[in-house]
């Protein structure tokens, strides 16, 4: 610390006032020795604690209206006010302060002397108490005395007269004119007046002025009266002289406070009026007060009440008494903060805080009322503005005590969501709202709170969530955010509680099903590689087993292996089921019949201590799923219903039709809104608990003993019915048993009944295939059963080769036989690719597991034919017999064009080239069309009204990519020719078209 800091220092601690600094927030950051003595608390107690500790309650207000003055760099001299010591004891204060500046000249703080005033206040008090009880004694008494004949024009004064206005001895006695020669000259005049009046009149005489001394000026009282003379036997006039000097000064500090005063109260926004009470008439009144009532204010207050109209808040009228000047006028009562509606003069209506209380005179008698006037109509609008958001918010809302932790305001949606009725609520804690075994944890965090460990606001908030108590006792998860406010006085904090129950539900049938999911592409993924390499150990067991003799010593070692790989692939064929990757043969079915023609193989299922019921809904409705799946459901549940009743028990099959609505939906992610089938399986067993519930899908998951099952069978119906676009629930309790409920949504369409497929009658032939396959093993497996048939096969490793070998057999390929998935070029892109170039070129597709590509939401899409993988010779040499069988269908074109003629002209010339020809009357019906049914190519009128096209059939570029489409218009601007472009148009030909051009153009896209 440099010298002069350490001087100023010493100079600080060794004040007797209390100086003290502190920032703009209140915080103290120095406490010299006297605000020790002066307060009772210790530098250490105060430094970093805010200054509100001295202030008594009812003076809090006072540091923020001091601070905001501070703020604006005003300095507050001599202010008088009350602090509270450390042992709670008050003690009056006169505070001088000023605002601290940092470097760059902004207000940091505050700096603050306080002087205790106690001993001052009693003196003056004691000096007033003696001035009211000797006052007419006082009064009487002089320091000097004067006598003056007017008759002789003599004055006379004693020592003490000369004394005090310093003049010689010799002076006692002197002429009138040396008497008053001492006056300053501006009073000489008017005392000589005064003086000649009282002798005229004799009336007392009494004159304060100004005396010049020879050590300056004083002030000093005159008194006298007109007395009978002794000695001149005439009037004489005598008196007294009192030195007021110091009164005099004083009165001019009190003329100066009162007008500061008065300036301070015309300042103010606050309304102030103050009533004389003998006379009943305004001793003042500001311009505030006008400005509120919103008119001028009479002199009397009874001419003023005439002019007042209002009522309470809740409308009822006030008359004159009614008003709270009045009531204090009449019993001498303080009336605080009643709230008035009001009507001005120019008719609007304001709402005043008005109080009033009694102006006392020095013996403690009422003089005068003191009236006060707040326009609160801004604050209320704003109030009520709040209380409507916060009652007709959505979301609960609250308010609670800090202290109590009781309920101080509900909103409506609380009152709903709670169950709770507002009086109860209000009757309530926020402990009440809790589940029991919640509470402690609400105390421990409300306890940190108290301590100070956590300063919480709306968006940063640990631990929000909650879980709540209705008054039914049933429990929701919430979301609490809260806020500290200050409410009717309390120390409060406001609540929002945002029920997330549903959402934590779905949150977690969401994770769920994602796990679910990704097992799901693992277990499709890993079925993909096993059947290709049980295609190869199948395929070739199988036909070793077709060259040997049945007595070959090989022959039952064959047998095994081509067994082991048909249970293989029963298991990857499960695993692809609930993988949601195998082909769906839909149908439109009645499940009661598939329940019934399952009766005899599901009764030899059970065993003999199990009883089989059935309860089907004869009025169930049809749903579109694969019969052998849903057969393959209905077998895995019951048989694990059969599994689960160890003692023996009932299993139930029931059907019925439901409607799932919007509630339910909510509540299971996936599952769509309508109609459904329920088929219910249910047992008697040892039921599950939640833990084992929440697993129960997954695959190779099982409650069954090593060896006593592989944990595919309830994965496998979980698959099959998510592929088949349904929804499969469990309802379980332990040691009651368990329901299965699957839900299939009603069939909105006729699907196929019967494959319309014609007969093989062969499995071999002599046509060309181009088989394609990045597998070695299955490539070669394939070719080799295909070329023993009779068939001409060309082999290609990848897309890339197959195309090239394409574009030299062009029309000599009968067949192509293409993996889905490889590499670059997947199969579904080399077809598109070869269609134009091999146009007599049927499709067979084969994969372990199928994409959108070939299998969209599980259907086959139509027109492309599909081999599941494994397969073997048979079903290899049966399935490619059936796909040549087909004939082939002729290429179909969707034209769109607003000119009929034009329409007409390139329908014929398609329709003589052998294509299928289609018109579709504007965008929506091309895009539904190309949906419908097989479309190869679109041709649009890119600039047609009706075609809307290109916004609409832009969708179709990324849903059905194997669609051509053809721009054609009568003015191709840049405009148009980038929307076609956007539309994933092909080509676009300028109108009049050149049928030999169209042609071509048509022939070289789709063949």
């Amino acid at each position: 610390m440099s010298i002069s800091s350490a001087y100023l220092a010493s100079i600080i601690e060794s004040s007797d006032d209390a100086i003290i600094s502190k920032t703009l927030d209140g915080t103290v950051t120095s406490w010299n020795l006297a605000a020790e003595q002066i307060f009772g608390y210790t530098a250490a107690e105060m430094i970093g604690s805010p200054i509100s500790l001295i202030l008594p309650p009812d003076r809090q207000g006072e540091m923020q209206s001091i601070l905001e003055k501070i703020k604006r760099g005003e300095r507050i001299q001599h202010f008088e006010t009350v602090r509270r010591k450390k042992n709670g004891q008050l003690v009056p204060v006169s505070l001088s302060i000023s605002p601290i500046l940092g470097d760059d000249g902004q207000v940091v703080g505050a700096a603050k002397i306080a002087r205790d005033i106690t001993e001052r206040l009693a003196r003056a008090s004691k000096l007033r108490e003696i001035e009211e009880r000797y006052g007419d004694a006082l009064w009487a008494s002089g320091i000097g005395t004067w006598r003056i004949d007017p008759f002789s024009g003599m004055a006379a004064r004693d020592e003490r007269a000369c004394r005090l206005l310093e003049l010689p001895a010799e002076l006692r006695e002197c002429p009138l004119g040396v008497h008053f020669g001492h006056l300053s000259p501006d009073d000489r005049d008017r005392a000589l007046r005064a003086l000649e009046n009282a002798a005229r009149t004799g009336e007392p005489y009494q004159q304060d002025y100004k005396v010049v001394t020879p050590n300056g000026v004083r002030w000093v009282r005159d008194r006298g009266r007109l007395h009978e003379g002794r000695e001149s036997g005439g009037a004489v006039l005598t008196g007294c002289l009192t030195d007021i000097s110091e009164q005099a000064g004083v009165a001019q500090q009190l003329v100066t406070e009162h007008a500061r005063l008065r300036s301070i109260v015309d300042q103010l926004p606050v309304g102030v009026m103050v009533i004389d009470l003998p006379s009943r008439r305004f001793a003042l009144c500001n311009p505030a007060a006008e400005r509120i009532m919103g008119r001028p204010i009479p002199d009397d207050l009874e001419s003023e009440l005439a002019l007042r109209s209002g009522s309470l808040p809740d409308g009822t009228p006030y008359t004159p008494n009614d008003w709270p000047v009045m009531r204090t006028l009449l019993t001498g009562a303080t009336v605080m903060n009643e709230e008035i509606a009001i009507r001005t003069a120019d008719g609007r209506v304001k709402v005043i805080d008005a109080s009033s209380g009694p102006v006392l005179g020095p013996g403690g008698q009422t003089i005068g009322v003191l009236a006060t006037y707040v326009d609160i109509t801004d604050r209320k609008r704003t109030a009520e503005h709040y209380r409507l958001m916060f009652e007709r918010s959505p979301v609960p809302l609250w308010v609670y005590d800090e202290v109590t932790l009781e309920f101080l305001a509900v909103n409506q949606a609380a009152i709903h969501d709670y169950g709770f009725s507002r009086a109860e609520f209000l009757a309530m804690t926020i402990r009440d709202i809790r589940p029991p075994e919640d509470v402690p944890i609400l105390i421990d965090r409300i306890s940190k709170l108290e301590k100070g460990y956590e300063k919480l606001n709306w968006a940063d908030q640990p631990e929000r969530y909650w879980r709540h108590q209705r008054k039914d006792g049933s429990l929701m998860h919430v979301d609490i955010r809260s806020h500290s406010i200050q409410f009717e006085g309390h120390p409060a904090r406001l609540v929002m509680s945002i029920d997330v129950t549903s959402k934590q539900r779905l949150e977690e049938q969401l994770r769920q099903s994602q796990k679910m999911e990704a097992i799901g592409q693992l277990a499709g993924g890993i079925a993909h590689d096993f059947n290709n390499l049980l295609t190869v150990i199948g395929g070739y067991a199988n036909l070793s087993l077709m060259g040997l003799a049945d007595d070959h010593p090989i022959r039952p070692h064959l047998a095994q292996i081509a067994s082991a790989g048909d249970r293989a692939a029963a298991l990857t064929h499960q695993l692809l089921a609930f993988g949601r990757k195998q082909v769906l043969q839909l149908r439109v079915l009645n499940i009661n019949t598939v329940v019934q023609g399952m009766r005899p193989l599901l009764a030899r299922l059970l065993r003999e201590d199990i009883q089989l019921e059935m309860k089907l809904d004869p009025a169930v409705c049809q749903v579109e799923a694969d019969p052998h799946q849903l057969e393959q459901v209905l077998m895995n549940l019951v048989i694990n219903a059969s599994d689960a009743m160890a003692a023996g028990g009932l299993v139930t099959i029931e059907s019925q039709e439901v409607i799932l609505d919007e509630a339910y939906v909510e509540s299971h992610l996936g599952v769509k809104p309508g109609r459904h089938a329920m088929l219910a399986v249910s047992d008697t067993g040892y039921g599950m608990d939640a833990k084992t519930q929440a697993r129960i899908f997954e695959p190779f998951f099982t409650t069954k003993p090593a060896g006593k099952g592989t944990g595919l069978g309830l994965s496998t119906a979980f698959g099959i019915v998510k592929q088949s676009g349904g929804h499969i629930a469990v309802y379980s309790e332990p040691d009651v048993g368990s329901t299965f409920k699957v839900y299939l949504p009603a069939a909105t369409a006729l699907a196929r009944t019967a494959d319309d497929k014609p007969a093989v009658t062969s499995v071999g032939g002599s046509e060309t295939i181009l088989l394609v396959e990045d597998d070695p093993g299955v490539r070669e497996f394939a070719a080799r059963v295909l070329r023993e048939l009779g068939y001409t096969v060309h082999e290609a490793a990848n897309g890339e080769q197959a195309l090239r070998t394409g574009r030299i057999l062009g029309d000599l390929v009968d067949l192509l036989v293409t993996d889905v998935v490889m590499p670059n070029l997947g199969g579904r892109q080399l077809s598109e690719a070869l269609a134009p170039i091999c146009r007599k070129m049927r499709v067979l597709f084969m994969s372990g597991y199928t994409q959108n590509a070939i299998v969209q939401h599980g259907v086959l899409d139509p027109g492309l034919e599909f081999l599941a993988k494994p397969f073997n010779s048979r079903s290899l040499s049966e399935r490619i017999r059936e796909v040549l069988a087909t004939p082939i269908r002729p290429r179909s074109v969707l034209l769109l064009d607003g000119d009929a003629a034009v329409t007409a002209l390139l329908r014929d010339a398609l329709e003589m080239k052998g294509y299928t020809v289609a018109i579709a009357a504007d965008g929506a019906d091309a895009v539904a069309r190309c949906r419908q049914k097989p479309v190869d190519l679109l041709v649009v009128d890119a600039i047609a009204p009706e075609s809307e096209a290109l916004d609409q059939i832009h969708l179709l570029s990324h849903e059905l990519p194997h669609v051509r489409l053809v721009a054609i218009a009568g003015n191709w601007d840049d405009h148009v020719r980038r929307e076609a472009r956007r539309a994933g148009a092909h080509e676009c030909l300028q109108k009049p078209v050149s049928l030999d051009v169209f042609l071509k153009t048509v022939r070289d896209l789709i063949g």
